[in-house]
């Protein structure tokens, strides 16, 4: 009986997504929305006044997707972490191309 409930957690625990998003967005469209997303969203440190739910809306209108869209391929992404940093560190090259003297943490 425990050799089945282990064999039935290894099973689960290598679970993979299926289910493909509606709207697949590729790394290159998934890292310049996240690259915009960041960007935008610093502006409440220039004007605490200023709405981040606009903003999030205004970043997807941008690029054309819904926020269903943008949640089920940032999930999908996170079935892969290789993927999910690849997206990263790419948004983070797009982020330094537009400011090069921006310091980034770790």
């Amino acid at each position: 009986m425990i050799l089945w409930v282990w064999v039935l957690i290894l099973f689960y625990s290598c679970y993979a997504p299926t289910k493909y998003p509606e709207k697949k967005l590729n790394k290159d469209e998934m890292a310049e929305i996240i690259a915009d997303l960041a960007i935008y969203n610093q502006s409440y440190i220039v004007d605490d006044k200023i709405n981040l739910d606009e903003t999030d809306r205004f970043v997807l209108q941008k690029h054309h997707i819904t926020a269903k869209d943008f949640q089920e391929n940032y999930e999908f992404y996170t079935f892969t972490p290789s993927s999910l940093d690849e997206i990263f560190n790419k948004a983070k090259k797009i982020i330094r191309k537009k400011d090069p003297n921006l310091k980034f943490e770790n």
